[in-house]
């Protein structure tokens, strides 16, 4: 029997981030129907990765999930005040921070398209406010 889910979803392990990103994905109509890697800067380790093993390992993951699982998009999801990244205390401006994170993902895309070519892959942005609460913002 075939397991097919409509997509996999690259998160942040914050605990901050989990129910509000299941409430988010249940109302993209994702629904649990996803693999989840969640890991700390999420695709982080694919932009800029610390060793060349822990690039592999996700991109292996992202070939788990499409040849068993038919997964055909992948979902980044990165968020302000994200501890693998330093932090909000590591940037000049909160523009800044969102900027580092949407090249990290932009860059995180292309390695994935080249290696995975028919995937569609969607970039968001977690924006954590004083209160804990979550706006996810799509990006370009």
């Amino acid at each position: 029997m075939s397991h097919v889910c409509q997509a996999l979803v690259i998160t942040c392990m914050d605990f901050r981030l989990v129910d509000q990103t299941k409430k988010w994905l249940d109302e993209q109509n994702l629904c649990n129907n996803y693999d989840l890697i969640s890991i700390a800067g999420a695709s982080k380790e694919i932009a800029n990765p610390s060793d060349d093993k822990n690039r592999e390992f996700l991109l292996k993951s992202i070939g788990v999930s499409c040849n068993l699982h038919s997964a055909s998009k992948v979902v980044l999801i990165h968020h302000s005040d994200c501890g693998a990244y330093g932090g909000q205390q590591a940037f000049f401006s909160e523009e800044e921070e969102k900027e580092t994170h949407e090249q990290d993902m932009q860059k995180s895309a292309v390695i994935i398209k080249e290696k995975y070519p028919n995937l569609d892959i969607l970039k968001v942005y977690a924006i954590i406010d004083k209160d804990g609460k979550i706006e996810f913002k799509e990006i370009a």
